[in-house]
């Protein structure tokens, strides 16, 4: 039986360590996915090793013949792709590995698509880590329609950005949202 989600989250913190690639299968065994969704949020907070970012990015394409054991209906959840996909994301980004996975954006962009307003925002806050101009205009889009359910997770995703065309559309969305 694996161990616990939180045992092994705690075993890592006392340690000062990353969650190592066998540790990171454990937690990919879970069957629940919004139990494996709060564990990958973990391991964000906690950082990966080297073997476990190449790990997810073997899990993130799909490599199921070589992980048979792990809980594969579970990661194919889009939650559960979407916390993947921002921890390879945060990943590339430090230089921690090569360069994201392909379809990682697309996937991400894709999401914005989702009728899950919880799902929506996740994937625009993931979005945000990409910094590219061509994803400000669906992010404000969603913003401008003023769903309360989203519209906070755009305007920090647009926020985190750091580029002018975010800093532009952010300007026109405050412009939209006072008035009366």
């Amino acid at each position: 039986e694996p161990e616990s989600v939180d045992n092994v989250a705690e075993r890592v913190r006392s340690v000062g360590s990353n969650f190592t690639a066998e540790e990171l299968q454990e937690l990919l065994q879970q069957r629940n996915s919004s139990s494996l969704s709060e564990s990958l949020n973990k391991v964000k907070q906690l950082g990966a090793t080297r073997d476990a970012l190449e790990l997810l990015e073997s899990v993130w394409a799909g490599n199921q013949s070589q992980y048979p054991h792990l809980a594969w209906q579970s990661i194919a959840d889009p939650g559960v792709r979407l916390d993947i996909a921002d921890i390879l994301l945060q990943a590339a980004k430090n230089g921690d590995i090569a360069r994201e996975p392909a379809d990682v954006h697309e996937f991400v962009r894709n999401t914005l698509e989702s009728d899950s307003p919880r799902l929506v925002g996740q994937a625009a806050i993931t979005l945000s880590t990409f910094d590219r101009d061509e994803d400000v205009p669906a992010l404000e889009q969603i913003a401008l329609q003023r769903d309360s359910r989203t519209f906070p997770s755009m305007v920090i995703a647009l926020a985190r950005m750091c580029t002018p065309a975010a800093e532009s559309a952010l300007t026109r969305i405050e412009t939209v949202a006072s008035a009366p």
